[in-house]
């Protein structure tokens, strides 16, 4: 299907607009009070279902949102923000400014929202969704960002990270330098499905050798989903790994802990 995109820009003065970039189902709007979604159905803002889920810490820096409705009806319109929290520290005011937002249905009761251009959200930062439908319906999330730069996906599906397949297969010696473009894959299936949501770093490591005190550094990374339960992670912007080192893939998602997986790279 056709998904509608909407760049959300907001001035000094606190006015949201917004540029329809493709249409899809639905319909948007801009306003002085954000971004208004109208979605054809006539439900409730608090059957929101949002991920990550509600109050997430240390979540990542390329995190897209999604607010949905899997048990009910959407609002026949909503409005919404992603805003940064930040406290009145060092005599500075308490302020909530709003970010510039990319924002695309997914389906019929589905929206995700990145910031526009994926930029990364701030490091070690507090960001809320802004939420409001016509009545005076109001949701507010709250989530904290890590200091890395992961990426975080929502499959929703309740399954096991124990279940994973990672190409190249963990424990490869001399993979392509091109993997860090073309990406590392990672694959659940139907019977054995991801868990509802996991996050991915990958870390260029270093060992210890005379002066140099080594240790290990994160990437920054991006990912995609690409069918099924099958998702592909990459260095951002697409850059290739760097030849003879030692990277590892880390996974973990809420609740099941993690797991590591080590490679090594060839020269070329």
């Amino acid at each position: 299907m056709t998904r509608k995109e909407f760049f959300l820009t907001t001035t000094k003065a606190g006015i949201v607009t917004a540029t329809l970039a493709s249409v899809g189902c639905g319909s948007g709007s801009s306003g002085s009070d954000g971004q208004t979604i109208t979605t054809g159905f006539n439900g409730l803002l608090s059957d929101v279902s949002v991920s990550p889920a509600p109050g997430a810490v240390f979540i990542g820096r390329a995190t897209r949102f999604t607010v949905s409705w899997p048990f009910g009806d959407p609002p026949r319109e909503f409005t919404v923000f992603l805003r940064r929290f930040l406290e009145p520290i060092g005599g500075e005011e308490f302020e909530t400014p709003s970010q510039r937002l990319l924002v695309s249905q997914i389906d019929a009761r589905t929206w995700e929202l990145r910031r526009e251009n994926d930029f990364e959200l701030d490091a070690n930062a507090v960001y809320f969704l802004d939420m409001t439908a016509p009545g005076g319906q109001r949701e507010r999330v709250v989530y904290i960002t890590g200091s890395g730069r992961a990426v975080t996906f929502n499959p929703g599906s309740g399954g096991a990270l124990s279940d994973i397949r990672i190409s190249p297969a963990p424990g490869s010696y001399g993979i392509s330098r091109a993997v860090g473009a073309d990406g590392f894959e990672l694959e659940w299936d139907f019977d054995f499905p991801p868990p509802s949501q996991f996050t991915v770093r990958l870390r260029r490591f270093k060992e210890r050798r005379g002066s140099d005190n080594g240790g290990d550094s994160e990437q920054a990374t991006g990912g995609d989903s690409i069918g099924g339960f099958t998702y592909v992670v990459r260095r951002q912007n697409r850059f290739e790994l760097d030849g003879l080192a030692a990277y590892y893939l880390e996974v973990e998602a809420p609740g099941q802990g993690s797991l590591r997986a080590a490679f090594t790279t060839s020269e070329f």
